[in-house]
């Protein structure tokens, strides 16, 4: 039996590559890329819609153990559990024999304990509540932008 959050994530991964297939990324970088180069957004957008169904999550920011330079964002809930609808586009571009699905949810895998290097945990942007806007004057910054941007386009979707 799947779990609530599965399903809310697996809907979500599904509402994307719908909005991305329909062309509603376009001209709205990185997202005209996805899932590729957009993993860190995308968590933020995902902990958003978990946050509205009442599941807390925060990121994780980290480096692959044999390239600094790729990197890979995934959620993480508070007791442990891994959410990610990004992880496909490491796809040949890692040394790694398992599958990588369009979402996981789970516990910490080899995959996983690849990204071993600068390992961060982040709070999601918020990008929601004006009172959390940090550009002068209380307005949203190019980040929260681009992800207002696309909560916008894929919120017709969204149940």
């Amino acid at each position: 039996m799947r779990t609530n959050i599965e399903l809310l994530a697996m809907h979500f991964r599904e509402i994307m590559n719908r909005a991305y297939a329909e062309g509603k990324f376009i001209g709205i970088s990185p997202f005209h890329l996805f899932p590729n180069e957009c993993c860190d957004l995308t968590c933020d957008l995902l902990g958003q819609y978990l946050a509205e169904k009442g599941i807390e999550t925060y990121q994780i920011n980290a480096a692959y153990k044999y390239d600094l330079q790729r990197r890979h964002v995934w959620l993480k809930t508070n007791d442990g559990v891994i959410i990610d609808i990004t992880g496909d586009q490491l796809k040949g571009k890692i040394r790694y024999q398992g599958d990588i699905p369009e979402v996981y949810i789970g516990e910490e895998n080899e995959l996983y304990k690849l990204f071993c290097r600068e390992r961060n945990r982040e709070e999601n942007t918020n990008f929601t509540d004006p009172s959390k806007f940090t550009e002068f004057g209380g307005r949203p910054n190019a980040r929260q932008k681009t992800l207002m941007k696309v909560y916008e386009k894929i919120w017709p979707y969204l149940d």
